[in-house]
């Protein structure tokens, strides 16, 4: 029998150069910076999962560990480009597939920090957490 292989792109975001440590829970956890505008709406980051052909392999599932105090934090599904894919899936680069797409709103006027923390599941024993500051500014 022949077995299918897929990746999973635990995160790709433009400041996902942060650090990464491993929970208590044993799950990787990436630490991550934003610099948003107050009241706009501004890509976190976001989440596939890739078959060898460049096909969806199935959207990763988001799980919100702790919401943000100053603002809203959504995920939607989108198709998009997985413009940061690696090794033998450098060439879905220009495939667009179905992804979960995260936005943080933080609420009208407020200017300070903000936290959130959320988790990711490809549904085949790959998790990763994201655990996100954010300052949002004037």
């Amino acid at each position: 029998m022949k077995m299918r292989r897929a990746a999973a792109a635990i995160m790709v975001c433009t400041s996902l150069a942060g650090c990464v440590t491993a929970g208590p829970d044993g799950v990787a956890t990436y630490a991550i910076h934003k610099k948003v505008v107050s009241g706009e709406k501004t890509f976190i980051g976001n989440f596939w999962k890739l078959a060898p052909d460049c096909s969806s392999a199935g959207v990763p599932q988001i799980y919100v560990l702790t919401p943000p105090k100053h603002g809203k934090l959504v995920f939607v599904n989108e198709k998009r480009f997985p413009a940061a894919a690696r090794g033998d899936y450098k060439k879905c680069r220009t495939v667009k597939v179905d992804m979960m797409v995260g936005y943080y709103t933080p609420n009208p006027g407020y200017v300070g920090e903000d936290d959130l923390k959320f988790r990711m599941s490809a549904q085949d024993g790959r998790i990763g957490d994201a655990a996100v500051k954010i300052d949002v500014l004037k």
